[in-house]
């Protein structure tokens, strides 16, 4: 699959895919917001922040609370 079959562009469907991981990391493990924002590729954990209220809606603390529905 690809960005442009999603609608999104390059940037967007990378973001994504970083967005995704970096859910599955904070539901499933303890590592700082700031060491899975670096293995994801973030710069910083402010970026990573945005990026997930911004696409679920959700604050990196109701990710983590609901890591029974990982």
């Amino acid at each position: 699959m690809t960005s442009a079959n999603l609608g999104l562009s390059p940037v967007e469907f990378v973001n994504t895919i970083r967005v995704d991981h970096a859910v599955s990391l904070l539901r499933t493990t303890d590592l700082s917001v700031e060491a899975v924002a670096g293995q994801v590729g973030f710069r910083s954990a402010n970026s990573l922040r945005t990026l997930i209220k911004r696409s679920r809606s959700m604050t990196i603390r109701e990710i983590r609370g609901n890591r029974a529905n990982a």
